[in-house]
């Protein structure tokens, strides 16, 4: 669906989400998807998709120098995207002095257009777009990727799970949920797509299947309805609104981006209030540790059940780890104990100190000294997607304190 940005110049927040929400609205009377049921649901694909993006101090003023510099400059990811800007049109127009921006990708020798609407606030960005999902890798996520300075807030699966727990649990609409073994020469892959599913319903797959969640739907039933979806892929989405609810979807709207900035801050962000400089504590051995906080993500208690179908062990977990990291270009990784590894991110220059607890099955990560949360979140949705899905974050601790 196009985005007219000439409508939407000079309007303020609210009125051009507003006119965006207008856009998935039914008519008065009818009920969206109401005709066909889930046989409609399926079809219905004119979605409302919105990304939350890191910004880390880049202003959507800046993208059009950026990009042109990427396109002219001498850096690594000229050579990388050349194909994609070449093949592609990109126009950035201002909407407000509101920091509220136009985006709009054209495929050169094609009649296709591209449209997103840039809506930054502090240091994060909502980026609005009625495209598919599947075009959405090959058009904004290219952009993104090609500039350092901007990072998709992608949440785990438990953490995808915690919010609907906490805010929609009895409202849930159907679930899509995934396994996949990982381990060398199996090919074991599950999808469980549920309409109309519940909780209940998802912990009862997960307990045959070690499935987590891919996304969740929900449908809010405050009279009038909001149908939406949260996606482990780094956005949300609504999908149909009705008639008398557009409020309600405004506010779950900007709800929904609060809560993935909430949770981002709290799961990575706070490295950098810390120094992390080496420390030396001292006990009966002596004790060197690299942080003054440290990062806990814990591995599902049942997945080590051996009467389960594919359990796994702490060691098969660590060495599958290893084997990832260490065959990623981005990484330096090296182990200085069996459970205790070294990870050097050359594209941040970080480093992490990785260890796999045995005991608890936890995974500890202590930063060293300037690291920043891209670091760390970076490695962890990279282990949750390639190795070990149903991990769940765990408190802090700060060590020094």
């Amino acid at each position: 669906m196009k985005i007219d940005k000439m409508i939407l110049a000079r309007l303020s927040k609210e009125e051009i989400i507003q006119y965006l929400i207008s856009k998935i609205t039914s008519k008065p009377g009818i009920k969206p998807l109401q005709q066909d049921g889930i046989k409609k649901a399926r079809k219905f694909k004119t979605h409302l998709k919105i990304i939350v993006i890191k910004s880390n101090g880049l202003s959507p003023a800046d993208l059009r120098e950026r990009l042109s510099e990427l396109r002219t400059g001498d850096y690594k990811n000229k050579v990388r995207y050349a194909r994609f800007f070449d093949d592609n049109m990109i126009i950035v127009t201002p909407l407000s002095p509101l920091g509220i921006f136009h985006l709009s990708i054209q495929q050169k020798g094609y009649r296709v257009t591209y449209d997103f609407i840039i809506i930054a606030e502090g240091d994060y960005w909502l980026i609005f777009t009625f495209s598919l999902s599947k075009k959405i890798p090959g058009t904004i996520q290219k952009i993104i990727a090609s500039l350092p300075e901007l990072e998709i807030i992608k949440l785990l699966p438990s953490q995808i799970e915690e919010i609907v727990r906490k805010d929609y649990s009895t409202q849930i609409r159907g679930f899509l949920a995934k396994y996949e073994t990982h381990r060398q020469g199996a090919n074991r892959k599950i999808t469980v797509d549920v309409f109309g599913g519940t909780l209940e319903d998802l912990d009862k797959f997960r307990g045959i299947y070690f499935v987590e969640p891919y996304n969740i739907s929900f449908g809010l039933h405050n009279s009038p309805e909001v149908h939406g979806k949260i996606d482990a892929r780094g956005f949300y989405s609504l999908e149909s609104v009705m008639a008398g609810g557009e409020d309600l979807a405004y506010k779950t709207i900007i709800s929904l981006g609060k809560t993935f900035e909430r949770i981002n801050d709290e799961t990575y962000e706070k490295v950098t209030k810390f120094d992390n400089a080496v420390v030396h504590l001292k006990n009966d051995g002596g004790l060197t540790v690299r942080s003054e906080c440290a990062f806990v993500f814990k591995i599902k208690d049942q997945r080590f059940e051996k009467d389960q179908v594919d359990p796994i062990n702490i060691m098969e977990f660590n060495d599958k780890m290893v084997k990832y990291f260490q065959n990623k270009s981005r990484y330096i990784f090296y182990s200085d104990e069996q459970y205790s590894h070294i990870l050097l991110d050359k594209l941040t220059r970080n480093k992490l100190q990785v260890v796999v607890d045995p005991d608890f099955k936890t995974l500890v990560i202590y930063p060293y000294k300037n690291c920043i949360g891209k670091t760390i979140r970076d490695f962890v949705t990279k282990l949750v997607a390639n190795v070990e899905a149903s991990i769940v974050k765990q408190e802090d601790f700060c060590i020094t304190c």
